[in-house]
């Protein structure tokens, strides 16, 4: 007996169908061979033992039969789970491949534009550093420059600061001699005062009378 289909639940019903149908026929057969034995009137234990055995190995013979029939269809149903699960490895498969060349794509477009914005930010940084330097000699030249323009105002300032320092001297100088001369001036002055007062008031000199004016007699030589 060979039973076809691929589902499970038809391939259980098959062999629920075919067990039942074993065992009625190997229990249709032993009665029928056990009541014709007995109707010849050959019931004695040999015949009794040979209706047993004959009836026994074709219920063996039966049992392996089925035996195969059910094998042979958990074999479909195994074959047919497997085929399912081939099915749904391939289609993963799929999809994870499908997932894997575009997440490639991704990585080398993005390993492209990386190396791109690499190629691109070394050029600006050469191209950064050339001007820098240049901006760098430049500035360093005007540096040169300021200092030496620095040096010549110090300098300058310098020279200028003497001149000033000795100006301003020379002009406390003679401020301190104009002083020291208006100084003298006033107190010669009020000595010049104080000298004609005493004579006024003692009438010697210009200020003594015409009457008491006379010669003093010169003095002898010694």
């Amino acid at each position: 007996m060979r039973i076809f289909g691929t589902d499970p639940a038809k391939i259980h019903s098959n062999i629920d169908i075919l067990t039942s149908h074993f065992l009625n026929r190997l229990g249709k057969i032993t009665a029928i061979e056990l009541l014709e034995a007995y109707a010849r009137g050959a019931c004695n234990e040999k015949e009794k033992l040979a209706v047993k055995s004959k009836a026994e190995s074709e219920y063996v013979t039966e049992w392996l039969e089925s035996r195969r029939d059910q094998q042979r269809l958990r074999a479909e149903i195994t074959r047919a789970q497997l085929k399912d699960d081939l099915e749904r490895c391939r289609i993963r498969e799929g999809s994870e491949r499908l997932v894997t060349s575009r997440i490639d794509a991704y990585h080398r477009q993005s390993i492209q534009e990386n190396e791109r914005m690499a190629s691109e930010w070394f050029e600006r940084r050469r191209a950064e550093s050339r001007s820098y330097e240049a901006e760098i000699l430049r500035l360093g030249d005007e540096i040169a420059k300021s200092r030496a323009a620095l040096e010549e105002i110090q300098q300058e300032y310098n020279q200028r600061q003497e001149f000033i320092d000795t100006s301003l001297a020379e002009r406390e100088a003679a401020r301190k001699a104009q002083e020291y001369e208006a100084f003298k001036l006033k107190w010669i002055l009020k000595i010049q005062a104080a000298y004609r007062g005493m004579q006024v008031r003692r009438k010697l000199g210009p200020y003594r009378p015409e009457d008491k004016k006379k010669k003093r007699p010169p003095k002898p030589k010694k």
